[in-house]
């Protein structure tokens, strides 16, 4: 049987598949060293006492690789939504009104799964519905699987 010559799209796969694992493996980098030997340990302390929000996860890395891979319109990150609270979108398409979230630690009973960060998920979400702005929760096996970029793409096109 014939070889079938790759796609650009197989191209693509390929692509998001080897940084998706190059990401995972890599994991998480300390920021903490890196921003001292920039600005001085003083303004890193500071930096930390504003509660500044944390480096993106993997998850979310990986899901903006698969953004750019589909060509979709560039999200804002960490995007503040409530003028009185620190809420923040993992992504948002201001215009449309369309964020997602991007939620970790769902089985490794993470924040987003007890008790209080429930409630205060919950809390957020519905103010932020009834600021007009459509939200989506996506978990990471949706992130890989696809079906969160194909959600975003569909309710883009809306």
């Amino acid at each position: 049987m014939p070889r079938r010559k790759p796609t650009g799209s197989d191209r693509i796969l390929a692509e998001i598949a080897g940084a998706s694992r190059a990401l995972r493996r890599r994991g998480p980098v300390a920021l903490d060293p890196a921003l001292a030997k920039m600005v001085g340990a003083r303004d890193c302390e500071i930096a930390q006492k504003r509660k500044f929000p944390a480096a993106p996860s993997v998850i979310e890395e990986t899901f903006a690789l698969h953004v750019r891979a589909e060509k979709l319109p560039a999200p804002e990150r960490e995007v503040q939504f409530d003028p009185t609270r620190r809420w923040r979108f993992d992504f948002a398409w201001s215009e449309q009104r369309l964020a997602v979230e991007v939620e970790g630690g769902i089985h490794a009973g993470g924040r987003h799964t007890r008790g209080t960060g429930f409630e205060a998920d919950a809390r957020k979400y519905l103010a932020a519905m009834l600021a007009g702005w459509r939200v989506v929760r996506v978990t990471a096996a949706m992130v890989n699987d696809g079906s969160a970029v194909d959600a975003v793409r569909q309710l883009l096109q809306r």
